[in-house]
């Protein structure tokens, strides 16, 4: 399975939990590839998946019992080495608590326009405005949601369906599985 992730700093990545098996020898993630059709030897950094953590609400996309579940699509890679952070690998930020994106926020996906094939685990990135509340970390791009899923690609009335990484309980098993690894 091709998937997406986001690098919050040199040694962890964050994911969707279905793109992930708990065998973390079958998960490589590649860095600094912008374009899959180029080599691009000269960007790309290659890591393993040391251990991997699914978030314990994680359900099946076929047994969730209504969209509230999807935000426990979420994982996390610790990497088997760190990555370079360079001006083609960057990590983007994690917010705080409740915190609420809104018309201020110029947000973005990374992958296709809206998400599509191959883009789960993605991130839908905000940048934050000067003035938001947010504004002194107007130059950083805050992790908002992850890819979890949806009903094709760009269909109109069927919007892709995003896990909340500012929801509180997401945010504390973040900050437990960080500070205890």
């Amino acid at each position: 399975m091709t998937c997406g992730g986001s690098l919050i700093n040199g040694n962890w990545v964050i994911t969707a939990s279905h793109c992930v098996a708990n065998n973390p020898i079958l998960v490589t993630i590649e860095f600094g590839r912008h374009n899959l059709r180029a080599l691009e030897a000269y960007t790309k950094q290659k890591r393993t998946a040391k251990p991997i953590f699914r978030h314990p609400t994680y359900q099946h996309k076929d047994s969730i019992s209504s969209l509230k579940d999807l935000d426990g699509d979420i994982a996390l890679i610790k990497l088997n080495a760190p990555v370079a952070i360079d001006s083609f690998v960057r990590p983007t930020c994690l917010t705080a608590a409740n915190y609420s994106f809104n018309e201020l926020n110029l947000c973005t996906i990374s992958g296709y326009t809206d998400a599509c094939y191959d883009d789960s685990g993605g991130p839908l990135s905000c940048h934050s405005r000067s003035d938001s509340v947010l504004s002194r970390y107007s130059n950083r791009w805050h992790l908002a949601g992850v890819v979890s899923g949806g009903r094709g690609c760009g269909q109109r009335y069927y919007p892709s369906i995003y896990a909340n990484m500012t929801a509180a309980p997401i945010c504390r098993w973040l900050s437990t599985i960080l500070e205890n690894n």
